[in-house]
C-alpha cells in the first residue's frame, strides 16, 4: 500500500483516524516528534496526544464542528510529547473519501517558530514605543498545560524592562 509506505517514510506530522477520531495510523516523523513508535499510538484516540485545553477544544469544538463541515482548516493545537514539552502544531483535517463515513486525514505542522515570532513581536512592539509595554499570563484552569506558566519562565519574562505584570487572563 503506497499510502502506508507514505506514513512510515515521509517527512511529514500525519494522522489517520476512523471516524471516531481513533488513530489508525500516524506517520514515523510525527510519533518520533512526540517521542513514541508509531505502532505504540495505533488505537488510542487521538485526543489522548493533546494538552488538556487542546483535547477541551478539540472535543467541544473542533470535532463536532468536523461532524458538521466535514473539514479542519489551521486549528492550533499543543501536542503533548512523551517527555511533557508540548509541540505546537497546526491541523488541517478532511475525510479521505468524502461522504463515506471513512477514514479521516489529518496534515500537520509544527508551529513552534511562528509562536516564538509572536512572542518576539509583542516584545519588540513594546520595545519600539514608550507607552508600550508588556505582561504575561494564563488562565488557573490551564496552567498545567501552558509552557510559559513555569515559574522559571516567567522569572525570566520578568527581567525584560518593558515586562510589567505576571498574572492570570481571567476576568471572572
Amino acid at each position: 500500500d503506497s499510502l502506508a509506505a507514505f506514513f512510515a517514510e515521509a517527512p511529514i506530522f500525519m494522522v489517520s483516524t476512523d471516524p471516531g477520531w481513533t488513530i489508525r495510523r500516524i506517520s514515523g516523523h510525527f510519533a518520533r516528534a512526540l517521542g513514541h513508535d508509531p505502532d505504540s499510538l495505533q488505537g488510542r484516540p487521538f485526543s489522548q496526544l493533546l494538552t488538556r485545553t487542546s483535547r477541551r477544544r478539540a472535543l467541544s469544538d473542533l470535532i463536532p464542528r468536523f461532524a458538521e463541515t466535514g473539514q479542519i482548516t489551521g486549528a492550533e493545537l499543543d501536542f503533548l510529547r512523551a517527555d511533557g514539552t508540548v509541540l505546537p502544531a497546526v491541523m488541517d483535517a478532511r475525510e479521505r473519501r468524502p461522504g463515506a463515513g471513512g477514514e479521516i486525514l489529518a496534515i500537520l505542522h509544527d508551529n513552534s517558530e511562528a509562536r516564538a515570532a509572536r512572542e518576539e513581536l509583542g516584545r519588540a512592539i513594546a520595545e519600539a514605543h514608550d507607552g508600550v509595554f508588556w505582561a504575561a499570563g494564563t488562565h488557573p484552569m490551564h496552567v498545567a498545560d501552558e509552557p510559559l506558566a513555569r515559574v522559571a519562565d516567567l522569572v525570566a519574562l520578568a527581567a525584560h524592562p518593558k515586562f510589567v505584570g505576571i498574572g492570570e487572563t481571567g476576568l471572572d
